[in-house]
């Protein structure tokens, strides 16, 4: 199973660009599950980020919240089977992952992990880290970066 990560801070778009690369991977014919990492508890049902996960199309998926800080990445989807991972959330880890903004500037730094940044206008960004500055409707590039940069979860100690 591949991982990739979507992160950045609260109301910057993580959870809807979870769900259009979801329905878009799903629709080259791969599976997908999810983690939605946060730090508060979990909230049950219909129009949960998880619900919605799974509508876009994810076989399974699941929340780490502070209840779940003992338990890895790998214990958690260990009963899985998926082509990919796709975890919103986990701006600190070791997992490849999009940066999103919003409307917000960048800031100065960035997680070395970060292959591009999703902006609502990226031409008010300014590019001073060397990596693509994408805006999330652009999601076929997005997605091909997914392909291109998703590492095996069994590499990584999450």
């Amino acid at each position: 199973m591949r991982v990739f990560s979507i992160s950045g801070f609260s109301g910057t778009g993580k959870t809807t660009l979870v769900e259009n690369i979801v329905r878009e991977i799903v629709t080259q014919g791969y599976t997908i599950i999810t983690v939605k990492s946060s730090q508060h508890e979990p909230k049950k049902g219909e129009g949960t980020d998880t619900w919605k996960h799974q509508v876009a199309g994810a076989i399974e998926s699941y929340f780490h919240g502070p209840s779940d800080r003992g338990k890895s990445l790998k214990e958690i989807v260990s009963n899985s089977v998926s082509d990919f991972l796709i975890v919103e959330g986990m701006k600190n880890s070791p997992i490849p992952k999009f940066w999103c903004i919003g409307n917000s500037p960048v800031g100065d730094t960035i997680p070395i992990e970060v292959k591009a940044i999703i902006s609502w206008d990226s031409r008010r960004v300014e590019d001073k880290y060397g990596i693509p500055i994408l805006e999330p409707e652009n999601i076929n590039q997005i997605v091909s970066i997914i392909m291109k940069e998703a590492i095996d979860l069994t590499k990584l100690d999450v």
